[in-house]
Parts: C-alpha cells; structure tokens; sequence
C-alpha cells in the first residue's frame, strides 16, 4: 500500500533473501547531470525548487575521475574547463543531491539523457507552479492517480509531489532495454532491496526505478549515478561486476556453440558490464583521500561507489558555495 504520495513506504521487501550484512551502509548520494547555463540552472534549483548550494569547484584540468560520458574532454575552453555545483535539500550525509558539471563553452542537448525523470518531495510546490509547472496526473512507483506539479528545464523532467515531511529527492527513473533484467544486475550484483518498482538500499534513500524504452541504448548515457560503501564493501563491489561479466561471457560462448539467436545481444550485454574503473585512491579537491570504484551495467549506466568514511570528509557542505558559483558566473561573463 502507498505512501501519501505514492511512495511505496508501507510495502514489503521482495529482497529479502540477501544477507543484509554485506550491504550495511550503503547510500545514494548524487546523479551527475550536465547543464549548459549555470544562471539558468542557479535560478531553476535554488528559486523553483528550493534547493541549497552545497559545494562549487572549479577546475582547470581534467578530472582523475573521468567525466560522464556526455562531456567530452577537449582541450581547454574558458577560464576554467569545467566547473561542479552540488546543489539538494541538506548536505549528502542524509540526502541526495545533484551534481551539475558544467563545461566551458560545450554546449549540447540534453534531450537523450538516461534520466526520464526526477521525483521530488516538497511541502509548498506554488513557486514550481508559478514557474510554468503543470499539475498532471502520473504514475508513480506503479501507483496510478496521483498527482505531480510536472516542469521541465534543460532537457530534464521534474516531477513535483506535494508530500508532508522534508523536502527530498525522492526517486531517479533510467531508461533501460529490459527492466527484469536491470532490476536482476541490480539487485543480484548490486545488493539493492525492491518494493514495488522502486530499488533502493534504504526505505527513506532515494530510490531508482527503470522504465524501458524502445530502442535504447548506451550512447544516449551522459550521466552517472554515485553511491558511498563502507571501504571494506568496495572490493566485494568490484569482484560481484568481474563475476556478473564472466557469467555473460560464458553464457555468450555456450550460444556462439549452439548458434544461437541470442549471441549478438549476449556479446553487446558481456561487453556492456564492465569495472571502468578498478578499485583506487583519489586526490580529491579538498585534499581528501577517498577510495572509489566506477562500474557499468547492462546498459551503459555507469555507477560511482566511493568508500563512505573518506568521502564523509569531502562531501561537508561549504557556506560560501553559492557565492563562489555567482563569481565564477560573472567572471565568464566578463570573458565572453
């Protein structure tokens, strides 16, 4: 039965056959998103959504961290390459934000993204009205009837429920080819819980549903979502994807004997599932040091896990953030 809103928080976990040990302090903490007007974006996330400036960073070089795949790594653009703002409803210790990557003079559309939508919960969704939000009839978490206050900016869907409680992102929705078989990587390799259709590894963390999609595939990927572990879940993490692959492969090989039909699309799912990035230490901007492994699933998604102690030290919060980001906005406006 749901929630207020559709939310699920009354329903039965059909996870339950994992050990909860080994997935004990996992948490979402961001999706990364590509914009392409940083004004546009400061008014659309603090004013309409109500949203706080967490961090800001700007950066001269590249990132040890390569960028989602929607932001090329040209040679330098502006006075700074490209720029980071952390922008959500409390400081990732117990929310999940957004991580909006800008890029010095690359400006491309969004209208291919991952992301089909963005579920947010707030108490007072007038000033999202105001802005040109549409209230519509959705549905949420496989729950028909409800109500969202529905607007788009850059590319990107919102959809606004006006739910008591704290101010939240509640739930990211990808596009995937096959959603039984999203849900089983994620679940089975991930150790994510599910309740209705929404997957997640704590009932209050935002949740990630997939919807499938005709015709999808990985190059229409330009984000990635970024999840904290415990540093000793990491390399549990890592070997999970290296066997998930392994079992592709094999399966890939035992249809190429049989010739099957379904060696073309076993070879794109073997090649697909992959660690991008083997378990390793960053720098990060705050001097930090934070273990991190990068995977990708079946299809094309990439997914960040950070160790959770370290990176408890760099994800605090800054007070000067939103100035910071004003000044970075006018200084390229002075340069163009």
């Amino acid at each position: 039965m749901p929630g207020c809103c559709g939310c699920g928080c009354l329903g039965s976990n059909k996870n339950s056959e994992k050990d909860p040990d080994l997935i004990q302090g996992r948490r979402a903490l961001h999706y990364v998103f590509k914009i392409d007007d940083r004004q546009a974006s400061l008014t659309f996330f603090k004013t309409v959504l109500g949203m706080e400036i967490l961090r800001h960073d700007e950066f001269d070089q590249s990132c040890e961290l390569p960028l989602p795949p929607g932001h090329s790594d040209d040679a330098e653009l502006g006075p700074s390459n490209w720029s980071r703002t952390l922008v959500g409803y409390g400081p990732e210790d117990t929310n999940f934000v957004l991580d909006l990557i800008y890029k010095y003079g690359n400006k491309t559309s969004n209208s291919k993204s991952e992301v089909l939508s963005i579920e947010i919960m707030k108490n007072d969704i007038k000033p999202v009205l105001a802005a040109g939000g549409i209230m519509a009839e959705v549905i949420r978490d496989g729950v028909k009837g409800l109500t969202a206050c529905v607007i788009e900016f850059d590319g990107y869907v919102f959809k606004v429920f006006e739910c008591e409680g704290d101010d939240r992102i509640g739930r990211v929705v990808l596009a995937v080819n096959d959603v039984a078989k999203a849900e089983k990587f994620w679940m089975h390799t991930l150790g994510m819980s599910k309740v209705n259709e929404s997957l997640f590894y704590e009932m209050r963390q935002c949740k990630i549903q997939f919807k499938a999609m005709p015709k999808w595939n990985a190059d229409q990927v330009v984000g990635r979502i970024v999840f904290a572990a415990p540093e000793e879940q990491l390399p549990v993490i890592e070997e999970k994807v290296l066997k998930a692959k392994g079992t592709l492969l094999a399966e890939f090989a035992n249809a190429k004997a049989r010739a099957s039909i379904s060696v073309p699309k076993l070879a794109l799912l073997a090649e697909m599932v992959n660690v991008k990035i083997p378990l390793t230490s960053l720098r990060m901007s705050n001097g930090c040091l934070v273990q991190v492994v990068m995977l990708k699933d079946l299809d094309g998604h990439e997914i960040c896990f950070f160790g959770d102690q370290g990176y408890r030290l760099y994800s605090k919060p800054d007070p000067d953030a939103e100035q910071r980001l004003i000044e970075a906005i006018e200084e390229e406006r002075k340069q163009a």
